[in-house]
């Protein structure tokens, strides 16, 4: 079974050895299925071209974007070090605001990467 795609970006994604997107790790959790029973190929492919299979496939996808969406919502994914350092900032600001200078236990002022980050699972 051959996969073509046109997105460069969605095939390296799916190539990867690790990653943090629920969709890709679902992907690639299908292809592993199929891989099991078939020889999988997945191959990129100059979009846009006149490739007739992209071509039809470029035609689902614009039927596909007309309709309404139904499902779950989406969500956009943000990284722990994003989420980390978003929020480090904003107690800084908010401890400056104040007057007030976040420190270590040792009494130095402290980094943005010495704020204390809540991580789902772990207690408060």
């Amino acid at each position: 079974m051959s996969i073509c795609y046109d997105n460069l970006a969605a095939l390296k994604a799916l190539r990867a050895v690790r990653t943090t997107s629920r969709l890709v790790y679902q992907c690639q959790r299908a292809l592993n299925d199929i891989s099991a029973r078939h020889a999988v190929g997945l191959f990129w492919v100059p979009g846009h071209v006149g490739i007739r299979g992209n071509e039809i496939a470029d035609g689902f996808a614009s039927c596909g974007s007309a309709l309404s969406f139904f499902g779950p919502e989406t969500a956009l994914g943000v990284s722990r070090r994003d989420l980390q350092t978003s929020l480090g900032r904003w107690l800084v600001n908010q401890h400056g605001a104040f007057g007030e200078v976040l420190v270590t236990p040792k009494g130095r002022p402290a980094s943005l990467s010495q704020v204390p980050v809540w991580a789902p699972g772990q207690n408060l």
